[in-house]
């Protein structure tokens, strides 16, 4: 924010603008309390993004100034190396790859948008079938002949494998407020399930699923 001043978006805490002229004794000499995901410093003004309230600008007269920073010498990026070659074998679902897991013979593979795609990795790599998901899969459990996987938004589902790579659905369980379910994981023989939902910890009895 200027010689000697910088401007901080301390996120819960608000906006603090703080001397540095002294380095061994920083001071804040300016503070806008709420919410605050980012700040821009013009002169005499800054711009403040809040979550809640939106945009907010805020005059700091004699103490914002637009600084330009020393950006230093670029570092060259050497081009991508080309791709490898031997035996390795690559498989591509159309959809972000999140997690794999295992049910006998078979990759169970969250593949984000695109779901869970179930895969032979041997002799070749052979897409077997697919479990159309309700939100991005972002997770998958495999316990016994169940698949356990996390949908984000679309909550936290349970199939079972009826042989040769083929699922059916089981139960479904959606968080309240509509909370993403970001990984789950199994215990207790399959009778328990640990859910993160945002920043909570969910234990379900899915011994009935």
């Amino acid at each position: 924010a200027g010689k000697g001043m910088v401007c901080c978006a301390d996120t819960f805490n608000g906006v603090f603008l703080v001397d540095v002229s002294n380095p061994c004794e920083p001071r804040t000499v300016a503070h806008y309390p709420g919410l605050v995901g980012g700040v821009a410093v013009v002169d005499d003004v800054v711009y403040a993004a809040c979550p809640k309230s939106g945009l907010s600008v805020l005059a700091a007269p004699s103490l914002g100034h637009r600084c330009e920073p020393h950006r230093g010498t670029p570092i060259p990026v050497p081009a991508a190396p080309p791709a490898a070659t031997g035996n390795g074998r690559v498989y591509r679902p159309g959809g972000q790859v999140w997690s794999v897991a295992f049910c006998g013979d078979y990759a169970l593979v969250a593949a984000g948008m695109k779901g869970i795609r179930v895969v032979e990795l041997w002799p070749e790599i052979r897409e077997v079938s697919q479990i159309e998901t309700h939100g991005f899969a972002v997770h998958i459990c495999v316990v016994g002949d169940r698949a356990y996987v996390s949908e984000n938004t679309g909550g936290f589902s349970i199939w079972e494998h009826t042989g040769n790579g083929q699922f059916q659905p089981l139960g479904r369980f959606r968080a309240p407020k509509g909370e993403a379910v970001r990984q789950a994981m199994v215990y207790a023989d399959g009778t328990r399930a640990v859910l993160q939902t945002g920043q909570t910890f969910r234990v379900l009895d899915v011994s009935d699923p």
